[in-house]
């Protein structure tokens, strides 16, 4: 029993050692994360157990454009990629629930992620990761938009 504690005790030290040394490599130097257990979403949600994603993305477009176009998934000075894709995420399905109350401030972060333009839509995209890997087009999705501004 002694000696299980003690693992456990070693194991919680390299933890601690390992989580440290990757947001000191992330951060300060911005190589990346080293330690693959840094973030908790490794184990909540790994990718490579799903047959099919569901993700939100922003499109958006200036008055003056017809279209509207697809923003990538980017780091801004208040959020990292991990960060934009959970608030886009919380933010949307509030919005879908209860518009009044959190349309506002999903509007205020597509302002804040995309600040040059005008006009903003939040869009469902759906796909199997297999699939995207035979065709030719990578950008080729479900859409069903689901908030508007």
């Amino acid at each position: 029993m002694i000696k299980k504690s003690l693992y456990t005790k070693y194991l919680f030290y390299l933890c601690v050692f390992g989580c440290t040394f990757s947001f000191v490599t992330d951060e300060i130097f911005d190589v990346g994360k080293i330690y693959p257990f840094f973030s908790w979403k490794l184990f909540s949600q790994p990718l490579g157990t799903k047959n099919y994603i569901e993700e939100f993305r922003i499109y958006s477009k200036k008055n003056s454009d017809s279209l509207y176009h697809r923003n990538a998934i980017k780091k801004t000075e208040t959020f990292s990629t991990d960060e934009y894709v959970y608030t886009l995420y919380y933010f949307t399905t509030k919005a879908i629930k209860n518009p009044q109350n959190y349309k506002a401030r999903l509007y205020d972060f597509c302002k804040h992620v995309e600040p040059d333009q005008d006009n903003y839509k939040i869009v469902l995209e759906s796909y199997k990761p297999s699939d995207l890997q035979n065709i030719q087009n990578k950008n080729r999705y479900d859409t069903t938009t689901v908030v508007t501004f």
